[in-house]
């Protein structure tokens, strides 16, 4: 009989012989989901014999990864925030690049004495849920409105939400960014939008371009589409004082944070990087009109320009 121990390390070697990098790492967690191991048993099972059709699944599962299919989709699950998240083919994998937007807004809430506030928030092009779930489980008294264009990535936050117990305090619809949200307004809106290039989608590793949706990844010609939609909306939606984070792509920020500048509502701007040092996220701080925040309460600046 197999053990679970022999059987990571066979995958391990099969996988870094196939130039998996993180092969190791790889074998580990497709093993445990063929023997169904928690993590934890994982590593108090490791001795543990395993029958024939945990190694018939396991044999299964390694063949879609030299397939090039990615192991969070295999198993159907990413952790984001330390919580875990389901997937589908309607939505993106989340990534912990995206982590910034949820440090930003979180520090936002910080700095302006807002962590137990009632504050709105709206989660753009929602996928997963990820990024509205993050900021809610440190915001207790917070609600949110998750936004996507996809029925499916709908159904997949909604079920995220609901194994996390957070579905009293979320509203999921179906809409082109926010242009269903006439007469609503937010403290918070972050959004990650499709941002690539659509002439560069050809050339991403296969783990992105054949397994997340291409809705959520072309940004048109100059992946700048989806920040054009939405910044004027952001500008109607977003109460006074109130913060807007985009996730940006490689090189740019710095033209998002100019769409901002430029706004006749305007924005206070700053530009944070991730932890590869890679220009990340866009805050902005809308500075006129409307309403004067949470409550009706200014909080004032919470970042400066970039």
């Amino acid at each position: 009989m197999t053990t679970f121990a022999e059987l990571v390390r066979y995958l391990a070697e099969r996988f870094r012989q196939a130039g998996i990098e993180s092969a190791a790492l790889d074998a580990r967690l497709l093993s445990a989901y063929a023997a169904g191991f928690s993590p934890e048993e994982a590593i108090t099972k490791r001795d543990a014999a395993l029958p024939p059709e945990v190694l018939d699944r396991a044999i299964e599962v390694a063949q879609r990864r030299f397939a090039g299919e990615p192991v969070s989709r295999i198993v159907g699950a990413r952790e984001f925030w330390a919580m875990p998240f389901g997937l589908s083919p309607h939505t993106l994998d989340p990534r912990p690049d995206t982590e910034v937007l949820v440090d930003v807004g979180l520090a936002w809430c910080r700095k302006h004495d807002l962590a137990n506030a009632p504050l709105r928030i709206l989660d753009l092009g929602t996928g997963t849920g990820c990024i509205l779930a993050a900021l809610l489980s440190e915001l207790p008294n917070a609600t949110g409105v998750g936004v996507d264009r996809s029925e499916g990535a709908l159904r997949t936050a909604r079920a995220n939400f609901a194994r996390l117990g957070l579905a009293s305090r979320a509203l999921f619809l179906c809409g082109d960014w926010g242009v269903a949200l006439a007469d609503a307004t937010f403290d918070i809106i972050a959004c990650n939008p499709p941002y690539i290039e659509t002439a560069d989608i050809a050339g991403l590793c296969a783990e992105v371009r054949d397994f997340d949706p291409a809705l959520a990844l072309d940004g048109g010609k100059d992946g700048l589409k989806a920040y054009r939609d939405i910044v004027p909306q952001a500008s109607r939606l977003l109460r006074v004082s109130g913060l807007l984070i985009f996730e940006t792509g490689h090189r740019q920020a710095r033209l998002v944070r100019d769409m901002l500048t430029e706004l006749d509502a305007g924005f206070q701007t700053e530009i944070f990087r991730d932890l590869a040092g890679i220009e990340r996220a866009v805050a902005g701080v809308r500075q006129s009109g409307g309403d004067a925040g949470p409550g009706k309460k200014k909080v004032g600046n919470p970042v400066g320009s970039g």
